[in-house]
């Protein structure tokens, strides 16, 4: 999973108004520096709010206003689309070997 979708799905599950520090976040420790990107990136488009804990640590949370745009950044591939691309695939395949 991205590091972008990791922080969405960890924020979405921790609700808009509960503030999180991102080492709390699975994998960030791991890999700090695409996780750091990841974390600007939403923070620069706004899907995330960012903040400062009692002891002046970088916090960050789900931006309520844009919960709609949250959910369909962690929407998943439709099925049919996936299954479209392999028919057709196939069928190229088919048709290259028939010539």
């Amino acid at each position: 999973m991205s590091p972008k979708k990791a922080i969405l799905r960890e924020l979405r599950a921790a609700g808009p108004t509960n503030y999180k520090l991102p080492s709390e976040i699975p994998g960030f420790s791991a890999d700090a520096p695409r996780y750091r990107e990841a974390m600007n990136e939403l923070l620069k488009d706004r899907l995330i709010s960012g903040g400062k804990d009692d002891e002046g640590n970088l916090v960050v949370a789900i931006n309520e206003a844009r919960t709609k745009d949250v959910d369909r950044a962690l929407r998943p591939v439709p099925m049919w689309l996936v299954a479209g691309l392999i028919l057709v695939a196939g069928a190229s395949v088919a048709a290259a070997l028939l010539t």
